[in-house]
C-alpha cells in the first residue's frame, strides 16, 4: 500500500502495521480470556494513539500532496521536512571507432552475500562484442563492483582491445581505479592488465544509462561461484538496449 508514498507514510504504516498486529493480539487474549466485547472505535482510538506516541521515530521526508497531509493529520503528527523531487535527463554515448566500451556491475543479495558480476562490451556502432556474467560466492557489495571492472579489462585485453572504456555506476570503484587504489587481493591480476599497456579511462554513470550490465549481475547472483556465462550475441533475456540518442531521466 505505501510502496509508491514517502518515506515517512512508509514509516508510518510499519509503525501502524506492527501496532495494529500487537492491538489484536492483546484483544484476542482479552476476549479469549475475559470475555471482553471487540470495540472498533476503542481499537481505533488506541492504534492512533501509539502511532502518536512514536512520532519522534519519524526520520523520513514527505512529498507535496494533501492525501499524505490528511494521513499525517489522522494520526496527530506534525508536517514534515519537503523534498523536492527533480527529474535529470541523462544520455548514453558509444565510444568511438577505435575504441571498446565495457560497461559492467556488480550484484548481490545481502551485505555480504550471494554476488556476481556482469559486463558488456559494445563497439563504436553499439553492436554487441561480448557478454559475460560470473558467481562470486558469498562476498561484499565493494568487491563485487571491483571483480566487474577487473575482469572486463582482462577480457579485454586478452583479446586484443587495447583502447578501453570503463563504464560504471559505482562512483567509490571508478574513482579508487582512476587513483590506482587496488585492493591487495586484486592487485596482481590489475599488474597484469598493465603490462599490456592499455588506454583506459573511466566514466561514472547513473544506473538507468546501465541498465544491460546491471540486467548480467542480477542474473549472476543466482550461479555458483565460478561459474560464468558467456553470449556473442545479445541474447533473449536482455530485453532492452541503451541507444545514444534516447533521453532517460533520474529522478532525486
Amino acid at each position: 500500500m505505501s510502496k509508491n508514498s514517502s518515506p515517512v507514510i512508509k514509516e508510518l504504516w510499519v509503525i501502524s502495521s506492527f501496532t495494529l498486529m500487537v492491538e489484536i493480539w492483546f484483544l484476542r487474549n482479552d476476549v479469549y480470556y475475559d470475555d471482553e466485547k471487540p470495540d472498533a472505535n476503542k481499537l481505533q482510538l488506541k492504534m492512533k494513539r501509539r502511532v502518536h506516541d512514536c512520532e519522534c521515530r519519524l526520520k523520513g521526508n514527505m512529498w507535496g500532496s494533501s492525501y499524505k497531509r490528511d494521513i499525517l493529520q489522522f494520526f496527530l503528527t506534525q508536517m514534515r521536512r519537503m523534498k523536492q523531487v527533480r527529474i535529470i535527463e541523462i544520455f548514453f554515448h558509444l565510444p568511438n571507432e577505435d575504441e571498446l566500451l565495457l560497461c559492467c556491475d556488480g550484484a548481490f543479495r545481502g551485505n555480504p552475500g550471494n554476488a556476481g558480476y556482469g559486463f558488456v562490451s559494445r563497439n563504436h556502432s553499439g553492436m554487441f562484442v561480448f557478454v559475460e556474467s560470473g558467481g562470486l560466492g558469498v562476498t561484499s557489495n565493494y568487491v563485487a563492483e571491483y571483480i566487474a571492472n577487473i575482469r572486463d579489462m582482462e577480457w579485454a585485453v586478452e583479446n586484443q582491445h587495447f583502447k578501453l572504456i570503463i563504464q560504471s555506476d559505482s562512483k567509490a570503484c571508478i574513482t579508487s581505479l582512476k587513483q590506482d587504489k587496488i585492493p591487495w587481493f586484486l592487485l596482481a591480476r590489475w599488474q597484469r592488465i598493465l603490462s599490456y599497456s592499455p588506454t583506459i579511462s573511466y566514466r561514472h554513470v547513473y544506473r538507468e544509462i546501465n541498465f544491460s550490465a546491471e540486467h548480467f549481475a542480477k542474473e549472476s547472483v543466482h550461479l555458483q561461484k565460478g561459474q560464468r556465462l558467456t553470449f556473442i550475441d545479445k541474447p533473449s533475456s536482455l530485453p532492452r538496449l541503451e541507444f545514444p540518442d534516447q533521453p532517460y531521466y533520474r529522478l532525486t
